[in-house]
């Protein structure tokens, strides 16, 4: 079994135990690192603006493709970096 997935191999697992009726009305979505937006998709309905990140132009590319119709967003490059626990690195 996938632990982030669940059995049935799907992001519907993890999502289902997110406590959706907390949020606040309209709330703010961020997706970083979001490739194609195949997650951001499927929270969409959930928030009032989705902002979506991600260092390579192809996966956004791919990604403004997506039907984010009715929902407020934005779709932007970000730089790559990767991070350890002394800091930010090269």
């Amino acid at each position: 079994m996938n632990f982030l997935l669940g059995s049935r191999g799907d992001v519907s697992f993890l999502l289902s135990n997110l406590p959706w009726e907390m949020l606040p009305p309209d709330p703010v979505g961020l997706d970083v690192g979001c490739g194609s937006g195949r997650w951001s998709l499927i929270v969409r309905s959930a928030v009032g603006h989705l902002h979506l990140m991600d260092p390579s132009p192809e996966a956004l590319a791919v990604c403004e493709e997506q039907p984010f119709a009715g929902v407020e967003h934005d779709i932007s490059p970000c730089e790559r970096r990767r991070y350890s626990a002394r800091g930010w690195l090269a």
